[in-house]
């Protein structure tokens, strides 16, 4: 993470902290700030969030975790834009053809049919034929590491 989206980050953690000054955010802090960066999360999202930065299981997120919490989420709502350019009839899902485009675009090289079949098969375990936009996401995060 840069010097400069680790310090923008920082500040908006202090926001969260002003009104509560415990060193810790909870889902209705995350909330907050969540709306103003203009996302509008279910309370199931928040808690999911929270959950996944929370190892500890305190319902509260310190300053490295939110950290990785907003790195997950900015990463997340990338691959939904791609997953959205990649599905190109805007049915929801991604069938072989719509993954073989994506890939040429994003590789600039032709993949080979093996690795289409490959990448088929991990992100449609159901065997629809299809990539949903959940499994495409779980599939992408699963290669990124963390920074």
């Amino acid at each position: 993470m840069s010097e400069a989206h680790k310090a923008e980050l920082k500040e908006i953690y202090a926001l969260l902290n002003k009104e509560n000054s415990s060193g810790v955010i909870t889902t209705e802090d995350l909330d907050a700030v969540m709306q103003q960066l203009g996302r509008r999360p279910s309370a199931e999202e928040l808690r999911d969030m929270v959950l996944a930065a929370d190892s500890e299981g305190s319902g509260s997120v310190d300053f490295q975790r939110f950290c990785r919490m907003m790195i997950r989420a900015e990463r997340e709502q990338i691959l939904r834009e791609s997953f959205q350019r990649f599905d190109l009839d805007g049915d929801g899902v991604l069938s072989a053809e719509e993954l073989q485009l994506a890939l040429e675009e994003t590789l600039e090289e032709e993949p080979d049919r093996a690795t289409i079949q490959e990448m088929m098969q991990e992100g449609d375990p159901e065997g629809t034929g299809f990539i949903s936009c959940a499994n495409f996401m779980r599939m992408a995060l699963k290669y990124q590491k963390d920074e």
